[in-house]
């Protein structure tokens, strides 16, 4: 078989890619697409729209993260996350860590997940 050669009209889908490292796994894919990367990202607006659409947020992803342990300090996200699913407290990641065991030690949300 012969080696593809690039359209003159610029890229297509039968030819490699032209542009190097823009491409996506299909976990990164999930991973924007769903409740972590909006919790992570500290999109409140987003997160309630996917609580809405029933995602749920006690689910981890491909990394064994919830939407809790993915939302960095976001004191609004945090609570709306645990008033939807409040047993996400008590959900251990791959390593056997709360979400509050990742949050750093100086963080107003470590008695929210503690209690």
């Amino acid at each position: 078989m012969a080696t593809p050669r690039p359209c003159a009209d610029g890229p297509c889908c039968s030819h490699p890619s032209a542009v190097l490292g823009v491409q996506q796994t299909l976990e990164e894919m999930d991973f924007e697409r769903g409740i972590w990367s909006a919790a992570l990202n500290g999109d409140l607006g987003r997160v309630k729209h996917l609580i809405q659409k029933a995602e749920d947020p006690s689910q981890p992803d491909s990394a064994g993260y919830t939407a809790l342990a993915a939302e960095r300090g976001h004191g609004d996200i945090c609570s709306l996350l645990l008033q939807h699913s409040p047993a996400l407290k008590a959900i251990r990641d791959r390593k056997a860590r709360l979400a509050c065991d990742l949050l750093p030690c100086n963080s107003d949300l470590r008695d929210l997940l503690s209690s």
